[in-house]
């Protein structure tokens, strides 16, 4: 029994292996420290929703970290995976997204992680009002974002990265230059997915 309690679940692996065997685009970013993580965009046919998988909603503060996530809060169709316990739901609040339990909705098969989101296609989502707002990125928080889904890069190479693609036209930016530069949160999310795609396709390519 001892030796039991030495093993933790790593939450940032669980994140990924879901992201992965999902195909999502977009890439995982840690909004609150080993509570909430966004793992990207899911669509299943005319349904399409922002992922996100979060532990300790059991805890009296569950609903208070859930509206401390600016991508959560931001996002107009959001989606929670939880670990096994649900909490319920509060009237009242400005945001309810749509909830499955990942132990309810997950398998191991042959050795493979299997994930059927389908219930999550019928459940009425309340977005916070905050997610029709334009939400701005700095170049910094953009760089950090891209960090999450291209390897082999360090924070000044990815704001590099970014700037350049913010020069070229790739996402709507505030029209301002330097330390003055905003991008929008949700046409910087579609380049990347496209960065995101290139990785897993390089991977694929090499057989990693």
């Amino acid at each position: 029994m001892d030796r039991l309690q030495q093993w933790r679940l790593d939450f940032v692996g669980v994140a990924a292996c879901v992201a992965k065997t999902l195909r999502l685009q977009a890439g995982l970013a840690i909004e609150i420290p080993d509570r909430i993580i966004c793992v990207g965009s899911y669509r299943e046919g005319d349904f399409a929703s922002d992922l996100f998988i979060a532990k300790g909603l059991a805890k009296p503060d569950a609903w208070s970290v859930l509206e401390q996530s600016p991508r959560l809060r931001a996002s107009a169709v959001p989606s929670i995976l939880t670990f096994a316990v649900m909490p319920p739901r509060r009237q009242g609040l400005a945001l309810q997204p749509g909830m499955l339990s990942l132990a309810e909705c997950s398998a191991i098969r042959c050795g493979k992680l299997e994930v059927d989101l389908q219930p999550l296609t019928s459940q009425r989502v309340t977005p916070h009002p905050a997610s029709d707002a334009p939400a701005w990125l700095t170049v910094t928080e953009a760089g950090e974002m891209l960090l999450d889904v291209v390897s082999g890069l360090d924070l000044p190479r990815a704001r590099g990265r970014v700037s350049a693609a913010a020069s070229d036209r790739k996402f709507r930016t505030n029209g301002d230059k330097g330390r003055n530069r905003r991008i929008d949160l949700h046409s910087f999310n579609t380049w990347l997915m496209q960065q995101r795609q290139r990785e897993l396709d390089h991977f694929d390519q090499n057989d990693w």
